[in-house]
């Protein structure tokens, strides 16, 4: 393969330009994925690799178009929030740090990527290890029940952890434990065991979505998460590109 060749400033320039026109001239959010098509059409071979980055998503956020939202759903879509009608503070629009993430700051552009294109929940972290904690703890007393085991966990979270957690939260790691293999009746379900669970699925989810992480990113995932730190792995935890992302 051929190196990579950096735009530079002139073309990147040419590039945002392009982007805010195109989202300007269109009268609903532009998806992601035909935008995306456009510019490497527009600007072959340039943008072939995305300048460096792991996907047109990556890309855009290096461009500092801040006037601009990234609506997550169905691929993504671009709008102007002064020209198009956009769900304010909904879950589909691009969350920022509250209170909770104080101190995992560094964390959350991560964090927000992942659950953007995997669903995950954007919790910060102890509302996430709060919830393993409940669920180890849970399970020592009772048999698990899908939907029961949910609630008491939901109840519970707000004095754990000073989060009102809501149940697709839960619900959505729960059942990504048991996509990866994980069997509450049969166990173990130790905290160590359910932790390495879920970061396989996360990871798992990450590949499927084609979201590259480097080694950096991986041990912040693991943060978030509250897994040991990795030894021996790659520099690379999954590996793809996506163009429409």
């Amino acid at each position: 393969l051929a190196p990579l060749r950096l735009a530079t400033a002139d073309e990147l320039a040419r590039v945002t330009q392009r982007i805010a026109h195109l989202v300007a001239l269109s009268p609903q959010p532009v998806p992601a994925g035909q935008l995306a098509a456009r510019l490497r059409a527009e600007f072959a071979p340039l943008l072939d690799q995305w300048n460096g980055q792991a996907s047109f998503k990556s890309f855009f956020r290096t461009l500092g178009l801040d006037h601009l939202l990234w609506i997550t759903g169905s691929g993504g879509r671009l709008a102007d929030p002064q020209r198009h009608s956009v769900p304010a503070g909904g879950p589909q629009a691009e969350a920022e740090p509250d209170s909770h993430w104080q101190g995992h700051e560094a964390l959350f552009p991560l964090v927000r990527e992942v659950s953007a294109l995997t669903g995950a929940p954007l919790l910060p972290p102890q509302g996430l290890r709060a919830i393993l904690d409940l669920l180890c703890e849970d399970l020592a007393r009772q048999p698990y029940e899908p939907t029961e085991t949910a609630q008491r966990i939901v109840a519970q979270c707000p004095a754990r952890c000073g989060l009102a957690v809501g149940m697709r939260e839960v619900v959505f790691i729960l059942r990504g434990m048991q996509l990866n293999g994980h069997s509450f009746d049969r166990g173990p379900n130790d905290r160590a065991t359910l932790v390495q669970r879920l970061l396989d699925q996360m990871l798992f989810l990450c590949q499927r979505e084609q979201l590259l992480l480097d080694a950096p990113a991986g041990a912040q995932l693991r943060q978030w998460i509250g897994a040991e730190p990795a030894a021996g792995h790659g520099a690379e935890y999954s590996a793809g590109f996506s163009a429409g992302d």
